[in-house]
């Protein structure tokens, strides 16, 4: 699928989802950010995902055209939302993600299936598993089963594209948070073990003189580790206080604007949450399966 958006040039695809005529899908339920639904039999309505959408500065009502089998009609965003299933939102062969030059769209799922002429089939499917089921199996038998249909073979959640670069993400933060604590407090102990070390040598007659004086060992200690837990107190209020500065400035200078990557991480969260049922273009009712599948995409075109 291709879509025109006016003032933007450059060729732009996307991908077009149905959604069931009252909205709701038992599985990657589309989490709306502002507008609604499509209404059912409505041809000329779509919800636009939300990254594309800011990218564009793209509002409700707004109208794009879309090239669907060569035919070129408009469409007019009544919703722009956020789906678990397209949090980090590739282009097939692309390795990063553009917002400007790949959407996702959602239109009902009658229309969709009239404009492709898939009545009663499907081409994207999405499954959920029982806790004692195995994956593997599972997989097995979908691709057996499809294989004649011309399927592209099953693969699980772990293999999903969008699930496995988040999950990549999160190792790579894990792994950050706990390399980088034990760097900076190694650096940070280092130098003040060379600070220490210096004022103390410098004050040795000091010492000497309360010593004696009859003061011991502890009592000088102790002095000196006060010092040390006062350099190390205000050391990370100063650092906090200078933050909190550059919060206020940056809140102050740039009010208003809008991030995509909130969007990211408001649709994972949803993605955490949302687990059980099945997307089909086909009603729901026509897929006879014995087994529950969890998370589980298949692809045929």
């Amino acid at each position: 699928m291709n879509i025109e958006v006016a003032g933007f040039d450059e060729p732009i695809s996307g991908k077009l989802l149905s959604l069931e005529s009252n909205g709701q899908a038992m599985l990657n339920l589309l989490h709306l950010r502002a507008g609604r639904i499509v209404q059912a039999g409505r041809a000329d309505e779509a919800v636009v995902n939300d990254a594309f959408a800011n990218a564009h500065g793209l509002q409700l009502g707004d109208a794009i055209h879309v090239i669907i089998k060569g035919r070129r009609k408009a469409i007019t965003i009544v919703g722009i939302g956020l789906s678990p299933e397209y949090v980090y939102q590739l282009r097939p062969g692309s390795m990063f993600p553009d917002y400007q030059r790949y959407a996702i769209l959602w239109m009902g799922r009658e229309v969709l299936a009239s404009a492709y002429d898939m009545q009663g089939a499907f081409n994207d499917v999405v499954l959920t598993l029982r806790a004692d089921a195995s994956a593997r199996d599972v997989i097995n038998h979908l691709d057996a089963l499809l294989d004649t249909y011309g399927g592209f073979g099953a693969y699980a959640r772990a293999d999903q594209l969008s699930h496995k670069y988040l999950t990549e993400e999160f190792k790579q933060l894990q792994r950050s948070s706990a390399i980088f604590p034990v760097l900076f407090l190694g650096v940070a102990a280092f130098l003040l073990d060379v600070v220490i070390s210096r004022v103390i040598n410098t004050q040795r007659e000091q010492i000497a003189t309360l010593k004696a004086f009859g003061y011991r060992n502890f009592a000088i200690a102790l002095h000196y580790f006060k010092l040390v837990l006062a350099v190390a107190h205000s050391a990370p209020r100063q650092e906090l206080r200078s933050a909190r500065a550059d919060v206020v400035a940056h809140r102050a200078g740039h009010r208003g604007d809008s991030v995509a990557g909130d969007s990211v991480r408001d649709s994972h969260h949803r993605a955490l949450s949302d687990r059980a049922g099945l997307r089909l273009i086909l009603p729901a009712d026509q897929m006879q399966t014995g087994i529950g599948w969890e998370n589980l995409w298949h692809r045929r075109k």
